[in-house]
């Protein structure tokens, strides 16, 4: 994945393991660990790439706390939290919960919200929740339609109305990182 990424002039991947409380916990640590020594491989092997630490953090109530006792790993140690959203629907706390990662000078980026459910049949959710002061991811597989003609024009709409700050590949793996998505791609779309 990282010879492909060079290959498309990407210098920096920030690896968000995923982190789901009680099921999937890896710690901080391990994670900076582990960020480290691929990045030594990296260099070894002259690739002009760099790894950057955090999480994907699944919504739970308890982030403010997970993050005020340092087990939630930021985008590369700044304020920056990815979080994700169940695909079929948002937590009743969703509102006090963003408020709250605020409260702790914390902004969480929702990763994919044009994937959920509720986000689909009404857009203006993630508008609120951007007024509350998070920001938006759109994920490349959803606008190329890999996730569905719904997910698609979701994305789209949310493009259009200027609801992301950030576009990332979601990449689990070589396969779905080879499927790029140029500027062009995004920008002027015909279909």
């Amino acid at each position: 994945m990282c010879k492909i990424a060079a290959s498309e002039g990407i210098k920096k991947i920030v690896s968000t393991s995923h982190y789901i409380k009680g099921e999937l916990e890896t710690e901080p640590s391990v994670i900076y660990s582990l960020v480290e020594e691929v990045n030594k491989l990296l260099q070894e092997q002259e690739l002009d790439v760099e790894i950057l630490p955090g999480h994907e953090v699944f919504v739970d109530p308890d982030i403010p706390k997970l993050l005020k006792d340092n087990l939630l790993c930021t985008i590369n140690n700044s304020k920056y939290l990815l979080i994700e959203l169940p695909m079929n629907g948002i937590p009743k706390y969703m509102e006090d919960l963003i408020y709250s990662i605020r409260l702790k000078g914390y902004i969480p980026i929702i990763a994919h919200p044009e994937r959920n459910i509720e986000i689909i049949d009404n857009p203006n959710i993630l508008y609120r929740f951007i007024e509350l002061g998070a920001l938006a991811q759109l994920t490349t597989w959803s606008i190329q339609g890999n996730y569905g003609r719904k997910v698609q024009e979701t994305a789209e709409l949310l493009l259009e109305h200027n609801m992301y700050s950030l576009i990332a590949t979601d990449a689990h793996s070589e396969i779905r990182k080879r499927n790029k998505l140029s500027t062009t791609d995004c920008w002027n779309r015909e279909n």
